[in-house]
């Protein structure tokens, strides 16, 4: 099944997509939202912390290895900044790109990755995906066919995961992308539609490249997804609170031949953000639980740790705000947590997550 979209679908895309991020990043909506289920909070489980000052509030993480986070913008992509957070040593890279490579690449659509294997810097109107080693930093276009997609998780220079509208299937679908052959493979069975199949199907899709496994966790509904690089389900995990089908208010706008899809009310988000750590899937959720406290929710971010072996909830923590200001973002590698504050990043060492 080849998924190609015209010009109009690509736009509808982006709009809703676009509305989806803004609301996302809205200030917690449920606050007042209690469930009828309670965390489990051991003490101290955050200890040494540091702090390293980044002067900026438009650096986003990109990624982290075992000495380096990875910070940059698509606004300004030819800037990278390497920190190491065991040192706070800040360098600032300089990416080149090839202007052949890129004459026909959609920047406002351009999203950044990074990890062991590189630098991936990809959007998925044109397409494009382009690739660097992290010591050269000179990100070369791959062979890729015409798919287009909304986001691309890479697997290595050669596999991707992406993120799709299929007007055969009328909702976002995944598929697997290869490039030795390129071909595209659709997994049309993963993503469950719940409402309209665009932001009903919303989330984040994670590789854990230690059992070389996927994980995809909605961003409105209690429910993970742990697959193998084919798309089979292994198991389908629950987020421990309530929310199990999708609190969103959709509008259509368009004629029937042409519509599109709109969000009419800002959605309930259940999971803001997630991480991947070998085997811990790791949940910053807006959900509150009957033991905690309403001020404790509004002024920290708590979040949920499950176990990728069996879908089993551990425990949660808590981040604490810092000058006044909740986190944007975090990421752990090992027994390192990483949060991005306003202008900060202040680094913590976890205790031992074995479960």
């Amino acid at each position: 099944m080849k998924i190609k979209k015209s010009a109009g679908i690509l736009l509808s895309m982006a709009l809703a997509l676009l509305i989806t991020g803004i609301l996302t990043l809205l200030p917690k909506q449920s606050v007042s939202h209690q469930s009828s289920f309670t965390r489990l909070f051991p003490p101290h489980f955050l200890s040494d912390w540091n702090v390293i000052d980044i002067k900026t509030s438009s650096l986003q993480i990109l990624g982290v290895t075992s000495k380096n986070i990875y910070m940059g913008t698509p606004l300004y992509p030819k800037r990278l900044s390497e920190i190491n957070y065991t040192t706070g040593k800040i360098l600032e890279r300089e990416i080149i790109f090839d202007t052949t490579d890129t004459k026909k690449i959609a920047w406002r659509a351009l999203k950044m990755h990074i990890d062991s294997t590189g630098i991936y810097i990809t959007e998925g109107v044109t397409p494009s995906i382009l690739y660097s080693d992290l010591n050269v930093l000179k990100p070369t276009r791959l062979s890729i066919d015409s798919t287009h997609f909304i986001k691309c998780t890479p697997i290595s220079p050669s596999s991707f995961i992406l993120k799709a509208f299929s007007p055969d299937y009328q909702k976002n679908i995944l598929i697997k992308q290869t490039r030795n052959p390129i071909r595209s493979i659709p997994m049309p069975d993963i993503l469950e539609k719940q409402v309209e199949g665009i932001f009903c199907t919303d989330g984040d899709l994670h590789y854990e490249s230690k059992a070389k496994r996927l994980v995809y966790v909605y961003r409105y509904r209690n429910e993970f997804i742990y697959m193998d690089m084919e798309g089979q389900p292994v198991y389908k995990g629950k987020t421990i609170d309530t929310i199990s089908k999708a609190k969103i208010s959709v509008a259509k706008i368009g004629s029937d031949h042409k519509k599109q899809y709109i969000l009419a009310a800002p959605p309930l988000v259940v999971n803001h953000r997630s991480r991947v750590f070998e085997n811990k899937l790791f949940i910053h959720s807006n959900i509150r639980a009957k033991n905690e406290n309403r001020n404790d929710f509004r002024e920290k971010s708590v979040i949920d740790i499950y176990s990728l072996e069996d879908a089993r909830y551990l425990f949660s923590f808590y981040i604490p705000p810092y000058q006044g200001k909740t986190m944007r973002d975090f990421i752990v590698h090992d027994r390192t947590l990483i949060v991005l504050y306003e202008t900060h990043l202040l680094v913590f060492t976890l205790k031992s997550l074995k479960s």
